[in-house]
């Protein structure tokens, strides 16, 4: 069973996952229809850039001395990236030309494109950031697009809120890595510190509330409430996390947050 989780999770299957959650988020608060092809291209397509992004060095390098573990993640991700072209033609062609930025920024992150083969991920201090841009696209962005809707106000305060909540929920993970990380790294723990860079998770999160309430005052105050129970379930995860955890604390439970928001927004 360990074996399983632990594919499950080293695959990207549950980041994969969150990110289809927070598309689902998006597509219930702005009444979009859901569609299961632009589900699809968001879930095997997170998985084909998480893996490219965490594997393609290690493979390149490593090669003849692959564990069955790394093969069979190779062999997953390879017919995830067929599925993600599948699902990629049963897409209009204009949602092609708007995911290419979010692609190019994902290629960039792990390939060397700077002197001394340095990639986007290496870069002091753009790494979490790099990273809340591309989910923010992909989870609030192209689903309006998709759904053929126009981004106004409210399109572009989801887009800041969830930039900002995807900072919040790397946090976890750039403190955990904070013994791993180098110091030309520059990030936001290594900065600041472990407990500045907690208060600073919860300065987001009250943002991202000031946000929800700015967006929904006078329709849906409900949503609100909705959005402050998540906010708080993560303010708990960031305030818990420290440099030596468990070994499923962030992999598994900070990214299961944006699935517990969307059986959150689901079922109430």
């Amino acid at each position: 069973m360990k074996k399983l989780v632990n594919f499950y999770i080293n695959s990207s299957m549950h980041v994969a996952l969150a990110v289809c959650a927070l598309v689902g988020v998006t597509s219930l608060e702005f009444e979009l229809p859901i569609d299961l092809f632009f589900i699809g291209f968001c879930f095997f397509g997170t998985i084909t850039g998480y893996n490219y992004v965490k594997y393609a060095q290690l493979a390149k390098f490593n090669h003849k001395k692959l564990t069955d573990t790394l093969r069979s993640i190779q062999v997953f991700s390879l017919s995830s990236f067929i599925a993600l072209i599948y699902f990629l033609w049963q897409l209009p062609l204009k949602l092609w030309w708007y995911s290419i930025p979010f692609g190019i920024l994902t290629f960039l992150y792990a390939m060397p494109i700077f002197p001394k083969e340095k990639n986007l991920r290496s870069q002091a201090g753009v790494k979490v950031f790099v990273i809340s841009v591309v989910w923010g696209g992909v989870t609030v962005i192209l689903p309006i697009l998709n759904a053929n809707a126009t981004i106004d106000m409210n399109g572009a305060l989801e887009m800041i809120q969830r930039f900002l909540f995807i900072v919040v929920l790397m946090l976890p993970f750039e403190i955990r890595d904070l013994k791993y990380d180098p110091d030309t790294l520059a990030t936001i723990p290594q900065q600041i510190g472990v407990f500045r860079t907690k208060v600073f998770g919860i300065i987001l999160l009250i943002i991202c509330i000031g946000i929800e309430i700015l967006q929904n005052y006078t329709e849906d105050k409900f949503s609100i409430l909705k959005f402050f129970v998540v906010a708080l379930i993560t303010v708990v995860f960031l305030w818990k996390a420290k440099q030596k955890q468990s070994e499923y604390y962030s992999s598994f439970w900070v990214e299961s947050i944006p699935i517990i928001w969307f059986c959150i927004v689901y079922l109430t």
